[in-house]
């Protein structure tokens, strides 16, 4: 079945804008990136849609379902075969993790709109709390404002979020998808 145009926009969004974050970090860059030889050179449309499926079974069945453990269990073994070459510290695990419990409320609240009630933003946490710990990270914020912090003070050391060539190639290939 075909989402909804708005759906489909909205997705497109979360995916292409939540990837530029996460190329913005140092580590991210270089495993999504790998050296120009990444999916996302070279199938960018497939590591979309990839990408939002998982998005798409974790919210409709539950972070703690046995088919999202089985989801992030998959992407966990996906990010340790890319780790030998590209490794990822927790850190960088956690950024992820808060940039996407954050980036519907950042991105609709450009427009001026807050969806989320202080029990939804707590359910968010959660959710994302619960893929961490699929995924076996460790130290997760508990709260809505620690994420906000955690991901901020991420963001703005450049010891680990600066512009790099290769964040640099992700974001051209995130455009250009765009575009098309």
């Amino acid at each position: 079945m075909t989402p909804r145009i708005g759906t489909a926009v909205y997705r497109h969004l979360i995916y292409t804008l939540g990837l530029m974050r996460i190329v913005g970090a140092v580590e991210g860059a270089a495993a999504v990136d790998r050296a120009g030889t990444g999916k996302i050179h070279r199938r960018g449309d497939a590591r979309a849609h990839d990408t939002n499926d998982h998005f798409r079974l974790w919210i409709q069945h539950g972070a703690s379902s046995p088919e999202t453990a089985a989801s992030a269990a998959r992407i966990q073994r996906m990010h340790d075969h890319y780790a030998r070459t590209y490794p990822f510290s927790n850190e960088t695990y956690i950024h992820g993790i808060a940039l996407f419990t954050l980036l519907s409320d950042e991105i609709l609240g450009i427009a001026g709109i807050h969806p989320f009630t202080e029990q939804e933003k707590a359910a968010q946490v959660q959710h994302w709390r619960t893929i961490g710990a699929h995924m076996n990270v460790q130290g997760l914020p508990a709260t809505w404002a620690g994420m906000q912090q955690g991901m901020r003070a991420y963001e703005e050391s450049p010891d680990w979020y600066r512009l790099t060539p290769e964040g640099h190639r992700c974001a051209e290939a995130l455009i250009e998808r765009a575009n098309t």
